[in-house]
């Protein structure tokens, strides 16, 4: 089979090393890549990432980064993406530190961290209630140039309400709202910031003039109204 796919053009073989890591068939995705590099085609930072992911999605510490050095060892310089997977790996398992060193080395490296990156590094912040850190990521987001999307609010907005502060998660909907840079899952936030105020009537009712003018609620936006309704006993 391997044979077969080595006939396929690059894109192919990225794609499906990329597919076999998504499947934790990492091991599988290995023998591929040495199969490859045997072959003599050169592997690019896709090839690497792809194998990078598959390690993380299953926990394999030690491999992540002794294929990190192994790719730089080669000449392959991580790219954005590479460092994301690796920083949100780390804070997914509880090492904020370490995940915050390699961000610093991205900057090193002169690999700037995109808009994604800092989502996710705004997510474990608010995670961990360092509302101070926040605010200067935000500031440095600015002064990037990064301007916040539909992620960075749900990420914000969200972890006000996880932190008890629902007032100031309803204030900053309410701005974000009046710039129009909402999706479904931003409006969930705010349905269940109604809801946490005994509001459920009124979120229901929002969600209504909503749909009037084409919003599509989810299943998620569904189990807020019931979840709030069941909590006031309001059946």
């Amino acid at each position: 089979m391997f044979l077969t796919i080595l006939n396929y053009n690059r894109g192919y073989r990225v794609m499906l090393s990329q597919a076999l890591c998504k499947t934790s068939r990492s091991y599988t995705t290995l023998q591929l890549f040495y199969l490859m590099k045997k072959k003599g085609f050169v592997h690019s930072v896709c090839s690497y990432t792809a194998l990078i992911y598959g390690f993380c999605r299953e926990g394999m510490q030690d491999n992540v980064f002794q294929w990190l050095d192994f790719m730089q060892n080669n000449g392959c310089k991580p790219n954005v993406i590479t460092y994301m997977i690796i920083v949100k790996f780390l804070f997914d398992n509880g090492k904020f530190k370490e995940a915050m060193n390699f961000v610093s080395k991205m900057e090193r490296e002169r690999c700037n961290p995109d808009l994604l990156t800092y989502n996710v590094i705004l997510r474990e912040l608010f995670h961990r209630d360092r509302l101070d850190d926040i605010s200067e990521l935000i500031q440095v987001m600015d002064q990037k140039g990064l301007s916040p999307d539909s992620y960075s609010y749900a990420a914000l907005c969200g972890g006000l309400l996880k932190i008890g502060k629902v007032g100031d998660a309803c204030e900053l909907l309410l701005d974000i709202f009046s710039n129009g840079a909402a999706d479904v899952a931003v409006y969930n936030i705010y349905f269940q910031c109604l809801c946490q105020e005994n509001k459920s009537r009124e979120a229901l009712s929002q969600l209504k003039r909503k749909m009037k003018v084409g919003f599509k609620p989810n299943n998620v936006s569904y189990n807020t109204m019931l979840s709030g309704f069941c909590k006031e006993k309001k059946y």
